[in-house]
């Protein structure tokens, strides 16, 4: 849940710093006191759009932090480990936080970690859902009455369940497709592969091969340097005047030295080593030329076979030591055409498996999505009759639609408010004080089995007062016991079943204005119930009505 927010420098916020609990918390103020500059705040914290107008006039930039505690998110903390977010030092705590510069410029961090907007907002959509207009809209869109059906029902296994069938039918359709496809040209594609394979296996090629080629035909074409070279090598070691004569004279003039002076003995065997090496040297060298051989046919040879290569990799635009996978290729294909007709039975009978598995997995998915809105409109209609509409009755209806990645259902909220008037779609009778009530209940429906850990309520009492909002109230209530709530009101029945009461307003100061907002006590809730109450002259009945209200809204 949302445990803290502080905000600088935000639209006439200097410095705000707040504190939230579990429970229901009620925002109240005047019209203009900055109520939506707190909604604003936590918005662009969770990654809306960012919009430097809403920097303070005169600042560089604005900055929001909010911190969570995810001792009971446990989906959160996985998220967070696998985008390599999670804080190893404090698993239990999130600290996010956003700035806006005046300039319109925009940056995120997710536990001091540089973050992209739109990671924020996958973050985001796990921890806070706001219920406002456009929430209210999306009441009316059938994929979102579908969606809460699901999470009533605990069907989201089930409902993936049924589209990663769908995506494994749609692959194999997809593979019988091109197979299909394949076939239709199947023999003349024969006749080309027998044209482009019958020089390639001839040919046998390897990349091995192609480079001892290479070695081969650079070796050859320079045999009569390399018989020179060797020559000429062997003869410097080995001839009259050669480094090994030379060596042995020098070796028997030093050894009579060392029969003078024993001292010059190590020298006489160093020299002694250098003279064998060398002698071995020349026998080396005078093998290796001996292997030389001018020899024009096998050059020939060599060079016809590179040829080969070389025509062969322009041909399939490819470099020569590619040429053996581009063989095994084309005889793949060659295989596989010359066997289609049974590649198409068998993909045939792995398309109908996969449209059984499908059909299987969304016809269970479908009798438990028709349970579960029975079970729905039950425990919502219920929960609507006290809000105002004593004769609403909610229904779902499910349709069987064509098949797709959400199974074989159209599902639709059906609604009516009116004795004697049949149930209708949701989105073409409900008015817009109708669907936040009816989004309400459903999030009451919803508390004990799915759904985000805060929700914020934007004005969902609007247009209601008296018995009604009071009844609003005490569901919000309820929904606090389960879900961290809060709510931006203007109705007392409604700030009166809070379980937290803050106060927003605005100050005069010098040559500019500024928004604080005040958590509030037992007495100061008094107060300010009795000004939604009554106005801005209070009166003592006033305070007595608004202390009743309060006292009766927090009795269980």
């Amino acid at each position: 849940m949302l445990t803290a927010l502080t905000i600088r420098n935000l639209a006439l916020i200097e410095r705000l710093e707040l504190s939230f609990s579990a429970g229901f918390t009620a925002l109240t103020g005047e019209t203009g006191a900055g109520k939506s500059i707190l909604l604003d705040a936590l918005g662009l914290v969770l990654g809306s759009r960012a919009d430097s107008a809403l920097v303070r006039h005169g600042s560089e930039r604005a900055d929001i932090q909010a911190a969570f505690d995810l001792t009971a998110l446990p989906h959160v903390r996985s998220w967070l480990e696998e985008e390599a977010l999670l804080d190893e030092d404090a698993p239990e705590t999130l600290l996010i936080r956003r700035t806006v510069s005046a300039d319109g410029g925009s940056r995120a961090w997710i536990n001091g970690v540089r973050a992209p907007a739109a990671q924020l907002r996958a973050l985001g959509e796990q921890l806070v859902e706001i219920h406002g207009q456009h929430a209210h809209q999306m009441l009316m869109q059938p994929a979102h009455q579908r969606s809460l059906l699901d999470g009533f029902g605990n069907l989201k296994k089930s409902a993936d369940e049924v589209a990663d069938r769908w995506r494994a039918l749609q692959q194999a359709q997809q593979a019988l497709e091109q197979a299909e496809q394949d076939t239709a040209g199947r023999e003349a594609r024969l006749d080309e592969l027998a044209r482009l394979l019958k020089d390639l296996e001839a040919l046998a090629p390897t990349a091995e091969d192609y480079h001892e080629l290479s070695r081969q035909q650079h070796r050859l074409a320079h045999a009569e340097t390399l018989l020179q070279s060797g020559l000429e090598a062997e003869a410097a070691l080995n001839g009259e005047q050669g480094a090994t004569r030379r060596i042995g004279q020098a070796l028997d003039a030093l050894q009579r030295a060392a029969e003078i002076d024993p001292a010059l003995t190590p020298l006489v065997e160093q020299l002694e080593e250098q003279r064998i090496t060398l002698e071995e040297l020349a026998r080396d060298i005078h093998h290796l030329t001996g292997q030389v051989e001018l020899d024009p046919q096998q050059l020939a040879e060599v060079d016809a076979r590179l040829g080969e290569y070389h025509r062969l990799a322009r041909l399939h635009l490819c470099d020569p030591e590619a040429l053996e996978a581009r063989l095994q290729e084309l005889q793949e294909e060659r295989h596989r055409l010359a066997h289609a007709d049974e590649h198409l039975e068998a993909l045939k009978a792995e398309v109908e498996a996969a449209r059984a598995d499908f059909m299987a997995a969304a016809e269970r998915l479908s009798a438990a999505r028709r349970q579960a809105g029975a079970h729905l409109a039950e425990t919502v209609t219920p929960l609507l009759q006290p809000l105002g509409m004593p004769h609403a009755q909610l229904s779902v209806q499910i349709d069987p639609t064509e098949p797709g990645r959400h199974g074989l259902d159209q599902v639709t909220f059906l609604f009516t408010a009116n004795p004697g008037q049949p149930p209708r779609p949701l989105g073409k009778v409900a008015s817009g004080g109708e669907l936040a009530r009816i989004s309400l209940a459903l999030e009451v429906a919803l508390a004990d089995v799915t759904g985000t850990p805060t929700l914020i309520f934007d004005e969902v009492d609007t247009g209601i007062g008296g018995g009604v909002a009071e009844q609003v109230g005490q569901l919000m209530r309820r929904l606090g016991g389960k879900r961290q709530v809060m709510a931006v009101t203007h109705q007392p029945q409604v700030a009166a079943c809070a379980h937290h009461h803050l106060k927003v307003e605005k100050t005069q100061q010098t040559d500019t204005t500024l928004t604080r907002v005040t958590p509030l006590d037992h007495g100061e809730r008094i107060e300010e119930l009795a000004r939604m109450l009554g106005g801005q002259r209070l009166t003592d009945t006033t305070r007595r009505h608004a202390e009743e209200m309060l006292q009766l809204s927090q009795t269980p």
